[in-house]
Order: C-alpha cells, then structure tokens, then sequence
C-alpha cells in the first residue's frame, strides 16, 4: 500500500494542472486523514485531465480516510493554490474496488470522485464514459458510486453515460 500520511495521500498527492492518460492501477490501498484515493489525493487548481485508467484491487484492498474526501481515483478537487480555475475531465475510467471501511469521521467517499468542493463558478468537473463496480462505505455522510457530494453549487458539474454495477451503499 502507499501508507499513512496526513492528507492529500494517492500516487499523485496533489495535481494543478496535467494529464494522466493509459494507467492501469492494480491493488492500490491507500489511506489518510483527508484525500485519499488510489491515483491523486486532491486537484487543487488549474486544468486536470484523467482519461483511460483502470483501478482493479482485490476485495481485501481498500481506499479509506479518517477524517474525509476518499474516492477511487480523486479524493477531493478544492482549488488551493493561486491559480485562477479548477477543472477536473475524467473520461474513460474503470474502478472495480472498496471506498471506505465505513470507519471515517466526516464522509464525502465516492467510487470515482471523493467530494468536488464546487465553490467558485470557476470550477469545472465533468466525469464521461466512467464504470465504478464495488462497495462505498462511510462512517458518515455523502457517499456515492461515482462523485459523493458537490458542496456549495457554484461551478458546474457534468456525469454523462456513467455505470456502477454491485454497488453497496450502507443503510442507515
């Protein structure tokens, strides 16, 4: 696994602006006090693109956080850092995995996207052609087969043709 940390915990821990495109991720477990994900732990500015990646992990390996924003492949998107926008365009994804352990203090744990925090018309999240298969588990509030919450309805949000299959939310 990749360890603890106190946040932003993901290969990538924290993207501004790129691409990551044809990454195929195989039992990633990650864990964090906030942002948790297998592939990056927050975008936080700029303009991001993830397109055809791929995250299978075996049912024993799981994505989780203690605090908040755990999703499979963003575990938040807040724009922290001088630059003037934040858009996240995923496209083309695949995660078969467990989000969460059911353990976490604050929720926003989603199968692709933990939590967009969507406060500034200057944020764009568009999420395409993506396929979540597993479980999202919190211990709290707001969880989701593809994004588990959208705060403040500012910027906009896009999911367009989007699947889940399997999916276990918790009842309460």
């Amino acid at each position: 696994g990749l360890g603890d940390v106190y946040k932003r915990q993901g290969i990538v821990g924290q993207m501004a602006g790129g691409y990551i495109h044809n990454v195929s991720l195989k039992n990633i477990a990650s864990r964090s006090s906030t942002g948790a994900s297998a592939l990056v732990g927050q975008v936080a500015g700029g303009v991001n693109y993830i397109t055809q990646v791929s995250l299978v992990n075996d049912e024993s390996v799981i994505i989780k956080v203690d605090n908040k924003y755990c999703g499979g492949l963003v575990g938040n998107m807040q724009k922290d850092t001088d630059q003037a926008l934040v858009e996240l365009y995923v496209s083309d994804c695949y995660v078969k995995a467990t989000i969460g352990d059911g353990k976490d203090a604050g929720g926003y744990i989603g199968g692709i996207i933990g939590r967009n925090k969507n406060e500034f018309a200057s944020y764009k999240l568009s999420v395409t052609k993506c396929i979540f298969e597993g479980q999202v588990q919190t211990g709290k509030d707001y969880s989701g087969g593809i994004i588990s919450g959208c705060d403040n309805g500012a910027g906009t949000v896009t999911v367009q043709p989007v699947s889940y299959t399997h999916l276990t939310l918790p009842t309460t």
